[in-house]
């Protein structure tokens, strides 16, 4: 993949025509004279590329960190907590009377690993999920 970048930033992804005055890509114009420092690069994208979402430096794409808002932050983190509560939801048969001790202490783990989602340093934007 053709990538156009300005020092890190990613200017531009895919099908890239190169002028003597300008770089075209599917969707603008880059005038050469405006947009010093630039190069077209080839290389993988990560598969959950988008744009504003990484920068690209010495070859390797880095993700830009993430600032919310306190309202954005709450918002995620209600989102979430309904999701993890969905989830321990759709279990909570294995922890039933009538279900043996086994099968509960099976599911024990699981059912913790969800509780402690709201725990996770990323939380609530990068959450890994127990399985």
């Amino acid at each position: 993949m053709k990538i156009l970048i300005q020092g890190s930033n990613i200017l531009a992804v895919g099908s890239l025509t190169e002028t003597a005055d300008a770089i075209t890509s599917s969707d603008a114009v880059y005038p050469k004279h405006v947009i010093s420092g630039w190069q077209i690069v080839e290389a993988t994208l990560p598969a959950d590329y988008a744009p504003g979402k990484y920068s690209f430096n010495a070859g390797v794409f880095s993700p830009i960190p993430f600032s919310a808002t306190p309202e954005q932050h709450k918002v995620k983190a209600v989102e979430v907590r309904e999701a993890r509560d969905l989830l321990i939801g759709k279990t909570d048969w294995s922890q039933c009377a009538d279900i043996d001790q086994s099968t509960k202490d099976k599911w024990v783990p699981y059912r913790k690993a969800l509780r402690d989602v709201p725990q996770q340093a990323g939380f609530p934007f990068s959450v890994v999920w127990p399985t």
